[in-house]
């Protein structure tokens, strides 16, 4: 198993999670931009920036001359902001984001992202990446092999925008990313009911005390921010905080608010 950059392969019962600021451009222009960006979220206290791709990813698949300069930029960007740790994400509709892909399609860009991101490391020794992988995409198994063969740290991940599942369904999700070989496991679902955002804490906080890798469990849209706050008191080893208030799934709170509602508490 291998360790990632920003979230210790020890990090079990954590107070504090650690803050993942999400990146997500919308055009290559705001690509561009990218290790600007990074040193802002570096300078205003996170601990790792997430590379949101699936926004100018879409539905163009990896052949597109868009998607292979995205990936010069990405790479570009890993490059010039050693200092700052990434996670790569391509998240698909399937699982709430805005990359219109087919199985193929998912799997041949992850694939590109996770030789692009060796490539970046091998240029840079001190350069820390990791990669997103939907553990229900039919390529799953595939690419964390094709990760690990790479040296790049896999956060695999479940997201379920409609309803939280049962606790049964959760833990066996989370086995199933561990069974894989994943380095982190995360699941983000969105509550119905208060009794939803208490089962998820409730399933972070049983997974940690037998799982041999971090977890990270979210309850997402307003009625679950307790668990972007306060995970960490059950376990959740990261959350994730935009810079400003331009939020990458429902309910995050910015980095500046997130900071001062732990100041105020701990």
């Amino acid at each position: 198993m291998l360790s990632l950059p920003f979230i210790p392969a020890t990090a079990q019962n954590i107070n504090r999670p650690k803050v993942i600021v999400p990146f997500s451009p919308r055009t290559l222009d705001q690509a561009r931009a990218a290790v600007q960006w990074a040193g802002r979220a570096r300078e205003a206290g996170a601990d790792a920036f997430e590379w949101r791709v699936d926004a100018l990813v879409g539905d163009a698949g990896q052949n597109s001359a868009e998607s292979a300069e995205l990936l010069k930029l990405a790479q570009r960007a890993i490059q010039g902001q050693p200092e700052l740790p990434v996670l790569i994400t391509l998240r698909s509709a399937a699982e709430g984001g805005q990359a219109q892909l087919d199985e193929a399609g998912y799997a041949a860009v992850v694939s590109e992202l996770i030789s692009c991101a060796e490539s970046a490391q091998a240029s840079k020794a001190h350069t820390r990446i990791a990669v997103d992988i939907e553990i229900d995409r039919e390529a799953a198994d595939q690419l964390r092999k094709h990760a690990g063969e790479a040296g790049i740290p896999v956060v695999a991940s479940h997201h379920d925008f409609d309803r939280t599942p049962s606790t049964g369904v959760l833990l066996a999700k989370i086995r199933d990313m561990i069974v894989m070989g994943a380095d982190v496991a995360k699941i983000a679902v969105m509550p119905q009911d208060p009794s939803d955002v208490a089962r998820v804490l409730e399933v972070c906080s049983s997974a940690v005390e037998t799982a041999e890798v971090p977890i990270i469990a979210i309850s997402m849209g307003a009625l679950g921010r307790t668990t972007r706050v306060f995970g960490g008191d059950f376990g959740s080893a990261a959350t994730f905080a935009p810079l400003d208030d331009e939020p990458t799934a429902p309910g995050q709170i910015s980095v500046a608010k997130l900071r001062s509602i732990w100041t105020e508490v701990r």
